[in-house]
């Protein structure tokens, strides 16, 4: 980890709370809407782990794109849908979202609980 991974991580991270505060609570036991992952392991990623899918929408994606979008390095936000309660038993999926990229990982049978890909479409902001 160098010196500029670390400020760059701290300053996206502090980013990050700000854009999901509207969104719920962060919380890391499960019991809010989602909790950002507070450790930085040397490499340019941010997980989010997402307990209430309703709050992945285009305009969540669209901000944290233009976050990260400002920083030379490609960063990447990963959202890891880990929603149990409301999906039931479901397969790791999620979406990585770049700065010039969204990828998602998701199985199609999802696609109508998440509000951004209702009726399988897959469309992102540019």
């Amino acid at each position: 980890m160098t010196i500029d991974q670390d400020a760059e991580w701290t300053e996206i991270y502090r980013k990050l709370v700000v854009i999901l505060a509207p969104y719920g609570k962060d919380d890391a036991c499960g019991e809010g809407d989602y909790w950002i992952l507070d450790d930085n392991w040397g490499n340019p990623v941010h997980k989010i782990h997402v307990f209430n899918p309703s709050i992945v929408t285009e305009e969540l994606i669209s901000s944290i794109r233009k976050v990260i979008s400002e920083y030379s390095t490609d960063w990447e936000v990963r959202l890891i849908i880990d929603a149990h309660e409301t999906l039931g038993h479901h397969p790791q999926m999620g979406i990585s979202i770049f700065g010039s990229a969204v990828v998602p990982e998701i199985p199609e049978q999802y696609t109508k609980d998440l509000p951004f890909l209702a009726n399988g479409e897959r469309r992102f902001p540019p």
